[in-house]
C-alpha cells in the first residue's frame, strides 16, 4: 500500500465516499423531497454506485497479492468492530436490531464465514483464490483471456442491464461481479495499460453518468418490472469504473497523507453503517424538515464526511492501541496454521486415499 502511487489512493477515498453518499440517501429513503432532493436523489445513483466497483478494478489493475497474516490481520480488524458495533447497538439501540443478539454475536465472531458484510466476504473468497487467477491469466495468453473477461461481462453485466433478469440474481453484490471486476482489472494492467486522453475521458462519463441518471427520470416499466441502469452489475457502472480508473491512472503524484488516510478505508467499509446512523440520528439531528427543504443535498454531505472522519479516527486510535496485540495474535495464529499444514503434510494425500478408498 505504501509504495502505491497516491492517486490510486485518492480514487480508494473517493470510491468509499461514494459508498457513503449511498448509504446516506438509503437512510432517508422514502422521505418528501424537494424538486433539488430528488434530483441530488438520482444523481447519486447515477455515479455513486460505481464505488465498490472502482475497489475491485483497483485490486485487479495491482494484483491481490495472497498473504496469510494480511487475511488474519483483515479477520481480526473486522471480528473487533463487529462485536464492538453488535454490543454497542444491544445496549443502547436494542430497538434496531433486526436479529437475536445471539446469532449477531456468532456472525461477529466468524464475519467473512458468514457473509455479514458481503463485500468483506466476497473479497476474502477473491483473495484466497487470487493466485490461481493472477498464474492463469499469465499462462493463457490474451487472447484467451480476453475471451473469458468479453463472456462475464456479457453474461453478468451486459444481459442483466437491458434484460432485467440475471443469472446471479444478487444485483451484482457477490462473488461472480467481484471476480469479473478483478479480472478485467488484471487485463487492464496486462494488454490495455494505455493513457487515456482526459477530455474524452471526462466527455464519455459525464455521458454514461447522463444515461444512469435518465434511467431515473424516464423509469421503465414493463409487466410490472422496473428497469434502471443503477445496478452494481449495470454495464454503465462498469464502464464509468473504468474510465475512472484510467482518469485517476494519468494523474501520477505522492502524498503520504492520502496514502495514510488510503489505508483504513477498509475499516470504513465495516463501521459507516453504524456510525452513520448515530451521527444521522444523534449529531446531525435530522429532522422531516430538513430533509425536505432545499438543504438536504449539504446536510447528506455533511453526514457523510462527519462519518468518514470519525471511522478513520476510531481506525487511527485503534491501530495505536491495540496494533502490538494485532502483531502478537497474527503471528501466534500463522504459527497455529503452519504447524497444521505441516502435519497435514505429513499424514500426505497418498495416505488418506489408502484409508478412505479401496486402491
Amino acid at each position: 500500500m505504501k509504495n502505491r502511487d497516491s492517486n490510486m489512493e485518492a480514487l480508494r477515498i473517493i470510491a468509499i465516499l461514494m459508498v457513503l453518499y449511498i448509504h446516506a440517501f438509503g437512510l432517508i429513503s422514502g422521505m418528501g423531497y424537494t424538486e433539488l432532493g430528488k434530483n441530488t436523489t438520482r444523481l447519486a445513483n447515477a455515479v455513486c454506485n460505481t464505488g465498490v466497483s472502482c475497489f475491485i478494478l483497483i485490486s485487479g489493475y495491482y494484483g491481490i497479492s495472497f498473504q496469510w497474516k494480511k487475511l488474519i490481520r483483515m479477520e481480526l480488524m473486522v471480528i473487533f468492530y463487529s462485536l464492538c458495533m453488535t454490543m454497542l447497538g444491544a445496549a443502547f439501540f436494542p430497538e434496531s436490531m433486526t436479529d437475536s443478539v445471539f446469532e449477531l454475536l456468532v456472525k461477529s465472531c466468524i464475519p467473512a464465514a458468514s457473509r455479514k458484510y458481503w463485500f468483506y466476504s466476497c473479497y476474502v473468497c477473491l483473495m484466497l483464490m487470487s493466485p490461481f487467477w493472477n498464474r492463469a491469466v499469465e499462462k493463457v495468453g490474451k487472447d484467451l483471456f480476453t475471451w473469458l473477461v468479453g463472456v462475464m461481462l456479457v453474461l453478468f453485466s451486459i444481459f442483466p442491464t437491458f434484460l432485467y433478469f440475471e443469472i446471479t440474481m444478487d444485483l451484482g453484490k457477490g462473488l461472480v461481479n467481484m471476480t469479473m471486476l478483478y479480472l478485467a482489472g488484471r487485463w487492464i494492467r496486462m494488454y490495455g495499460d494505455y493513457e487515456l486522453k482526459r477530455k474524452n475521458g471526462i466527455l464519455l462519463l459525464l455521458i454514461l453518468a447522463g444515461v444512469n441518471y435518465l434511467s431515473h427520470v424516464f423509469t421503465i416499466h414493463i409487466a410490472g418490472i422496473t428497469l434502471r441502469l443503477t445496478k452494481d452489475n449495470s454495464i454503465t457502472n462498469i464502464l464509468i469504473s473504468v474510465l475512472l480508473l484510467y482518469l485517476f491512472k494519468g494523474f501520477r503524484f505522492r502524498s503520504k497523507f492520502i496514502n495514510c488516510v488510503a489505508e483504513k478505508v477498509f475499516a470504513v467499509f465495516i463501521m459507516n453503517t453504524f456510525v452513520m446512523e448515530l451521527v444521522h440520528g444523534y449529531v446531525m439531528k435530522f429532522d422531516h424538515d430538513m430533509i425536505m427543504s432545499n438543504w438536504m443535498p449539504v446536510w447528506i454531505t455533511a453526514d457523510v464526511l462527519l462519518t468518514f472522519g470519525i471511522c478513520i479516527v476510531i481506525e487511527a486510535v485503534r491501530k495505536f492501541l491495540l496494533g502490538s496485540v494485532e502483531d502478537r495474535l497474527t503471528r501466534k495464529i500463522s504459527k497455529v496454521g503452519e504447524t497444521i499444514a505441516t502435519r497435514g503434510r505429513r499424514v500426505g494425500w497418498e495416505k488418506i486415499k489408502r484409508f478412505l478408498f479401496l486402491q
